[in-house]
């Protein structure tokens, strides 16, 4: 399914149909972000959300710009603390701190900062921590957690739930969590190791963060090395972009979907899957986080009335394995279907 036809498909779950729950927003985010010139083109591929980075003139430029567009901002409050102008911006959430656990910023003084920037202005609050338990000291604070966990090339992909699973046993009930995708090489990072996700690997821990409770998505990065950004690597922009766009898709039945019964009995092992109601349609994301197994896929979405949501005109047996009769999900696949009530 091209781009075009993806955004009509959004549009018309959006459009039609009786009205469904509450929206609860699902933000695509993009961070660090500099060059107000490149909106459009983030906005284009699917993102909603930008981290403004830079100095304070460019962060302004980015912020004002984002909102001529329709995007949001998750921005830090460090450049503009006390200023009246920063009322313009339209902010998600105020990024209280960096990875305070790494940073060795205790609970208390992070909990002072979201107080001080409370003062001057209401708005949400947030912070990322970079590794799941850490909730069990942070997690009170400020109104979303967010959560990087960079696993590529050093650790199993699918740790990225565990990390999310941590997490959330031990926050708040309701608090949301915004789970940040790796986008970038730990080398730009003067690591020894490491490489760019694939397109595969991005769009796996994605809809693995979505499985496990994750109530938004964010790719970390935009910049590149030497003042360059992901533009400048059409290969690398190419892959983000087509997993933003995805979930962007998407993203209508993750904000007004209800959660619903499977179509077939769930696994006690092996495959996971998560279904929910959207505008008289049912939605099945079904995921294999088993780096070295194959698991049967449930006959039902082998029925002729069940499809691909992206791609609604291949045969799904294309992306599954034939195996002693059956079909079967591969190690690290996720599939999500659409098909009737």
């Amino acid at each position: 399914m091209t781009w075009s036809r993806r955004a009509a498909l959004a549009c018309l779950l959006l459009a039609g149909g009786c009205a469904g729950p509450k929206r609860t927003p699902f933000p695509i985010g993009l961070f660090n972000v500099a060059d107000a010139a490149h909106l459009t083109r983030v906005r284009e591929a699917g993102f909603d959300h930008v981290f403004p980075v830079g100095t304070p003139v460019q962060q302004e430029a980015v912020a004002l710009e984002a909102g001529r567009q329709g995007l949001k901002v998750v921005a830090s409050p460090a450049v503009t603390l006390g200023s009246e102008r920063v009322k313009r911006w339209p902010v998600a959430a105020w990024y209280l701190e960096d990875e305070p656990d790494v940073n060795n910023v205790s609970p208390e003084r992070l909990r002072e900062t979201g107080r001080t920037v409370r003062d001057w202005d209401r708005r949400p609050q947030t912070f990322t921590v970079g590794r799941g338990s850490e909730a069990r000291r942070y997690g009170a604070i400020g109104d979303v957690f967010m959560l990087d966990w960079y696993p590529v090339p050093h650790l199993a992909l699918d740790s990225v739930a565990d990390q999310i699973d941590a997490a959330l046993s031990a926050l708040p009930a309701g608090k949301p969590l915004w789970f940040l995708v790796q986008a970038f090489d730990w080398r730009d990072d003067h690591h020894k190791i490491g490489r760019f996700p694939t397109r595969e690997e991005m769009r796996f821990m994605s809809w693995l963060a979505v499985m496990h409770g994750a109530k938004g998505l964010w790719f970390f990065r935009f910049p590149r090395p030497n003042g360059l950004t992901l533009f400048d690597f059409p290969e690398l922009w190419g892959a983000v972009s087509a997993v933003a766009r995805e979930l962007k898709a998407f993203q209508p039945v993750l904000e007004e979907g209800a959660p619903a019964a499977l179509p077939y009995a769930p696994s006690a092992n092996g495959l996971e899957s998560k279904c929910w109601t959207f505008r008289g349609r049912r939605y099945v994301l079904v995921l294999n986080r088993r780096r070295e197994a194959y698991f049967k896929l449930p006959d039902v979405l082998l029925k002729p009335e069940w499809s691909l949501f992206s791609e609604p005109e291949r045969d799904v047996r294309e992306r599954l394995k034939a195996q002693h009769g059956a079909w079967y999900v591969r190690s690290y696949e996720a599939l999500v279907f659409q098909g009737p009530l």
